[in-house]
């Protein structure tokens, strides 16, 4: 989540200078451009986490403790070690 921040931190000082350095309707293109690039990471990002999720069988493997782990064994599913 932070890399997506600073992502858009990235692309939006750059259409500002960009902007700022061309003026008129130039600056309006440049905006409408960096408007686009920063929606297209969000999107990435937003595609990026999702797969992840959907990948993981909606686990969170981060929240996954040893405990959860021996349930999952007991009940025949593969332990957070095999995966």
């Amino acid at each position: 989540m932070l890399v997506t921040w600073l992502e858009l931190t990235v692309v939006g000082l750059a259409g500002a200078f960009l902007g700022t350095t061309v003026g008129g309707l130039g600056a309006f293109v440049v905006y409408l451009a960096t408007t686009l690039v920063s929606v297209g990471v969000l999107l990435y990002n937003v595609d990026a986490l999702v797969t992840t999720r959907l990948a993981d069988g909606g686990r969170d493997a981060a929240t996954t403790t040893r405990a959860d782990a021996a349930d999952s064994e007991a009940i025949g599913e593969e332990s957070v070690d095999e995966l």
